[in-house]
Formats: structure tokens, C-alpha cells, sequence
């Protein structure tokens, strides 16, 4: 987890990385960053819907859903046009994950953004046509939630795509923005329950990543006002390596901007 100030350079770091780290074509890089206005609307369609009981089990079930997707529409973007056709081991691995590219994320388009908001609309209407409104406080079983969000097999999904990226050296998924649009002090229990959710179904795919012997690493970029409350309300963290950038020797930052205005 990459922690620090509004302003202190994390989506910066968030660029660098992407772009230093996917020079290697053995290297898949998922970069993701929803807008505020796409996580404002998850709370209200889907997170005030669900019961306390219910919310981080069933938000870990989304995350799950959507980085799946969003690996399988990265693996396209990249490595379609670069190597179907031309590496035979890759071409067959393609045709494999093809037919969950299009059933899994129902051939959503546009940018993560878009099929976030997409998914978002699919799932708070069925909830709605299934168990009512928020009204009335539906507790979720594993099995309501899973019929609500997959809409296939996972367990095929993440095998085809672990599978896929056991040819890759390495996959990396970024992710910024998830605090983007709260308040400096208005953060609820509600955002804190999405990024501990994002954060389980990252270290999900992560276990079962490293069971398959697939390396899979991933970076959340946040405000330290937020990791705090993190900590705060969840008794088990400290799972994560973290790394601070706000800056705390003024020493550094004149020699910085020193050399900045230098160049």
C-alpha cells in the first residue's frame, strides 16, 4: 500500500511504475483508477443496500468479479495483436480465456470507469428485483451473492486466467483513485468497508496467484487519512507492505526543487 498526503506524488508513482514496469512485453501490467463519481454510485447503489453482515462479504465478491475482468480485458488489450498468431503457446492460452472474455464481463466497452458504472447497474437492479430496496435489510447467503454477481463459473475464470498468466513473468495491478472524491475528514464506515473489501479479493487473487505458481503482486495507492482509519477499525491488518511518500525531511524536498528548477 502506497500512503501519503493528498498532493504528495502518489499518482505520479502510480504513472512511473506503469510505465517503467510494462516496457517488458513478459510483464502484464493492469492500471486502474476509477473516477469519484463511479465509487459515490457504488455506495449508493450497492453498499447502502446491503446489511452490515453482508457488505464486506458480498463487496469482496464484486472485487473479485471485476479485477477478474479487468485482467482478462487487459490480457486482450496487450497481448492480442502482439502475439495471437505469432507464439503458439500464447495463441492457444488466448482461445482458452476467449469464451470468458465474452460471457464474463457481458462484453462490457469503454474504460474501467464505464464498466464499473455498467456492472454496478446490472447488479443493483437485480438485487433490487430479487430482495426489495434498501428497506429492506437483506441479510445475502454465499450462495445469494454469488448468483447476484457471477454470472459464470469463477472457478473456471481464475483458473483460465491464472493459466494465461502462468506464460507471463510476472503481473502487476495498480490501483489508484479508490479514495478520490471523500472528504479530508468525511471518510464513513462505508468507504472503509470498500477498501478492506478491494484490498481481501486482492490478497485472494494473490494466495491463489501464488498456488498456481504465478506471480502477482499489486499496489494501492491511498491517503494516509484513510490508511488510519483502516487500521483503526480492522483488527487483523498489518497484513501489507507499506510504503510512505509523504515527505518529512525539508532538507530533500529544497535539494528536489532545487533541481527541478535547475532543469
Amino acid at each position: 500500500i502506497v500512503i501519503g498526503r493528498k498532493g504528495s506524488g502518489k499518482t505520479a508513482i502510480f504513472w512511473r511504475v506503469r510505465d517503467v514496469i510494462r516496457d517488458n512485453p513478459n510483464v502484464l501490467v493492469v492500471d486502474l483508477k476509477p473516477d469519484g463519481y463511479q465509487l459515490r454510485k457504488f455506495k449508493e447503489q450497492l453498499v447502502n443496500l446491503l446489511t452490515a453482515g453482508t457488505k464486506e462479504h458480498t463487496l469482496t465478491a464484486f472485487w473479485t468479479y471485476l479485477l477478474l475482468g479487468e485482467l482478462i480485458n487487459k490480457i486482450f488489450e496487450s497481448d492480442y495483436r502482439r502475439f495471437y498468431g505469432r507464439n503458439p503457446k500464447i495463441t492457444a492460452a488466448l482461445d482458452e480465456i476467449r469464451p470468458h472474455r465474452d460471457h464474463f464481463m457481458e462484453n462490457l466497452e469503454g474504460d474501467f470507469s464505464e464498466r464499473m458504472a455498467s456492472l454496478l447497474d446490472r447488479i443493483a437492479v437485480e438485487f433490487k428485483e430479487k430482495y426489495g430496496g434498501s428497506d429492506s435489510k437483506k441479510f445475502l447467503t454465499t450462495s445469494e451473492v454469488t448468483d447476484l454477481i457471477y454470472k459464470s463459473d469463477i472457478r473456471e475464470v481464475e483458473a483460465a486466467v491464472l493459466g494465461y498468466l502462468s506464460l507471463k513473468d510476472r503481473t502487476v495491478t495498480l490501483l489508484d483513485n479508490i479514495d478520490k472524491g471523500w472528504g479530508a475528514h468525511g471518510v464513513d464506515s462505508d468507504d472503509v468497508t470498500i477498501v478492506t473489501a478491494l484490498m481481501d479479493a486482492l490478497r485472494k487473487l494473490e494466495r491463489q496467484a501464488g498456488r498456481a505458481d504465478v506471480e502477482l503482486d499489486w499496489l494501492l495507492f491511498l491517503r494516509n487519512d484513510v490508511y488510519e482509519l483502516l487500521i483503526d477499525q480492522q483488527s487483523d491488518r498489518g497484513k501489507e507492505d507499506t510504503i510512505f511518500v509523504d515527505w518529512d525531511s525539508p532538507a530533500a524536498l529544497r535539494s528536489v526543487v532545487d533541481k527541478r528548477i535547475a532543469v
